[in-house]
């Protein structure tokens, strides 16, 4: 596929991640705020047990230095109780000098045309900057979903502070909130529950994982090989797992970070064998929270 604009053209080529590490690590971190290393990407364009290769779109210039990009990672995801690979875009980079020229219009329609004919089901997802949704729009993907940030602060001490003008009245209403919210979220926890912190996944999450229901829902895979993948060997950051134990039983985890320097707790993921233990659940996550002390407040996104 050529492309051309004035006295510039353009080709469209798509290759896997083999051979082009350097050339997609480049792109990437050109494009980029932030920085990333090949360890990263490596570990982020690892082919999954069960999984096709990805496969990444490239926008060059006549000379065939790589101006643009748009990678499709597949992944396991259970769609209506069966399982398959949906491919995951991202990595979507266009220089800058090109950008509102419709060249990155015309990278994801090579990218969508390549799903269509190389993938079964025609699966695919993306979570898009606003001039990447502009585009796949006009493509004719559509919007599934929005994702939604809820916050839990547990010590308003701060906050309170700097709206009342006194460090010794916010700090004073601070304790009060976090000893109240303490106290809810004990009346939370029912009996013969636990939660136990550790760092890595064994059998017990499989075993949680098969017997979870998924008719009728469309959920990312975690089994213990995907959640070791994504959690334990992620080169950047460090993951803990809060389990919740009945009767010896694995009834959910939550999977969370912990950013001391900025005294807060992300949640990454949550998963409950029965959606009534989830009030249980959470009040036992939040009670460790406080406990620790080094924590002021909790964020999490919903879809």
């Amino acid at each position: 596929m050529t492309t051309s604009f004035g006295k510039d053209r353009y080709s469209l080529a798509v290759t896997g991640y083999p051979g082009h590490e350097e050339r997609v690590l480049h792109l990437r971190n050109v494009n980029r705020k932030i920085a990333q290393t090949r360890e990263y990407l490596n570990w982020r364009y690892r082919q999954l047990p069960g999984n096709p290769p990805a496969r990444i779109a490239w926008l060059e210039s006549e000379r065939g230095e790589a101006v643009g990009m748009a990678a499709a990672i597949f992944r396991a995801f259970w769609v209506n109780d069966k399982l398959e690979s949906v491919a995951v875009v991202g990595d979507i980079s266009l220089d800058a000098r090109l950008r509102g020229r419709g060249l990155g219009q015309q990278l994801l329609m090579g990218l969508s045309h390549d799903l269509v004919k190389h993938t079964s089901n025609h699966r695919a997802l993306v979570i898009p900057t606003e001039a990447a949704r502009r585009s796949l729009d006009t493509l004719g993907w559509r919007s599934a979903g929005k994702l939604i940030p809820y916050v839990c602060l547990l010590n308003p001490s701060i906050r309170l502070a700097r709206i009342l003008r006194s460090k010794f009245i916010g700090s004073v209403l601070g304790v009060l909130a976090q000893s109240t919210l303490a106290i809810l979220s004990k009346l939370q926890v029912r009996n013969g529950f636990s939660i136990h912190i550790t760092d890595d996944f064994d059998s017990m999450f499989d075993r949680l994982w098969t017997c979870l229901p998924k008719a009728g829902l469309i959920m990312s895979d975690r089994s213990f090989k995907t959640l070791a993948w994504r959690y334990r060997d992620h080169p950047n950051s460090f993951f803990r797992v809060a389990r919740f134990i009945y009767r010896g039983e694995l009834r959910g985890y939550v999977i969370f970070k912990a950013d001391l320097a900025e005294r807060e707790c992300t949640i990454q993921d949550v998963v409950v064998a029965n959606e009534s233990d989830l009030p249980c659940m959470l009040a036992l996550f939040l009670g460790y929270c406080i406990e620790q002390g080094s924590v002021d407040f909790i964020r999490l996104v919903l879809s």
